[in-house]
C-alpha cells in the first residue's frame, strides 16, 4: 500500500484528475470499449468528481458505478447516486451513472421491515446482474476511488460484517452500525479486481486510520479492498509525518 501525501486540495484533487488521465489512456490501449469506475459516496469525493467531470472528453464512453448504497428511497438526498448524479450532471463527456435499484420503494408500496430487506437483496441482486453484464461475466473496474471510515470500512464493508466473509457474489446487503441501517455494498470479489485502486481521504481525524491502512492492518476491512495496485491519497498538510 502506498501513501500518497498531497499539500493542499488543489494537488489532492489535480491527482484523481492525472490518474483518471492514466485510467482513460489505458483502456484505450487496451481496446476496451469503455472506462469502468467504481465510486464512493460520502462529502469527501464530491470535489473530486466535480474535477473529473470537468476533465476535457477521455475518448471512451465512461461507466460510473456506485461502490454502495443506503436503502432509502430514491429521491433521499443521502443516496451516494445523488451525489454523484450531481456532481456529473454537467460532465464534458458521456457519463452514465449507474444508480442501485430501490424496487421496495416503488409508488404505493409501504414495506414492513422484513419485507424491506428481501427487496433490498433483490435489488442488489440485480446491480451484481448489471456489473457482469457490462463488463462481459468478469468484473474489473479501470479505476476504483473509495473511502475510508474512522473504523477502517470502505463502501459498506464494516468490522464484524457477514459481506467481509463473501468470496463469490458481488453484492451484498449489510446492516450499518449507524442510520440507515440497511445498505447494499459493493464486495471484495468486485473490488479486487480493481485495475487500479485510491482511497481519498482528508481530515486529522483520519491521521491513525491512515497509518493502520497504510501498514496494511488486516482488522480493517478496506486493508483487503482493491487489486494490488493501491493507494492511500491522503490531504491534511499538519499530518505529513503520518
Amino acid at each position: 500500500m502506498t501513501l500518497i501525501e498531497c499539500d493542499d486540495r488543489e494537488s489532492w484533487i489535480g491527482l484523481f484528475v492525472d490518474e483518471f488521465r492514466a485510467a482513460a489512456r489505458r483502456a484505450k490501449l487496451a481496446h476496451r470499449a469503455a472506462l469502468h469506475l467504481c465510486l464512493a459516496g460520502g462529502s469527501t469525493p464530491e470535489p473530486i468528481y466535480r474535477a473529473l467531470a470537468a476533465h476535457p472528453d477521455p475518448g471512451l464512453p465512461v461507466e460510473l458505478w456506485l461502490g454502495d448504497e443506503r436503502v432509502v428511497p430514491p429521491g433521499d438526498p443521502g443516496r451516494n447516486g445523488a451525489m454523484v448524479a450531481r456532481a456529473f450532471g454537467e460532465a464534458r463527456w458521456p457519463a452514465r451513472v449507474h444508480q442501485w435499484p430501490a424496487g421496495a420503494f416503488e409508488p404505493g408500496l409501504d414495506p414492513a421491515p422484513e419485507e424491506l430487506e428481501a427487496a433490498a437483496r433483490r435489488d442488489a441482486a440485480v446491480y451484481a446482474a448489471r456489473l457482469a453484464e457490462a463488463m462481459e461475466g468478469a468484473v474489473a473496474f479501470d479505476l476504483a476511488i473509495l473511502g475510508l471510515g474512522s473504523d477502517g470500512h470502505t463502501a459498506s464493508l464494516f468490522p464484524g460484517s457477514g459481506a467481509l466473509l463473501e468470496r463469490s457474489a458481488s453484492t451484498a446487503l449489510v446492516r450499518s452500525p449507524a442510520p440507515p441501517l440497511l445498505r447494499m455494498t459493493l464486495t471484495y470479489p468486485a473490488l479486487a479486481l480493481s485495475r487500479r485502486t485510491l482511497f481519498a481521504v482528508a481530515g486529522a481525524e483520519k491521521a491513525a486510520v491512515v497509518r493502520a491502512l497504510a501498514a496494511e492492518d488486516p482488522a480493517l476491512p478496506a486493508s483487503a479492498a482493491g487489486g494490488a495496485d493501491r493507494a492511500i491519497v491522503y490531504l491534511d498538510e499538519a499530518l505529513r509525518s503520518v
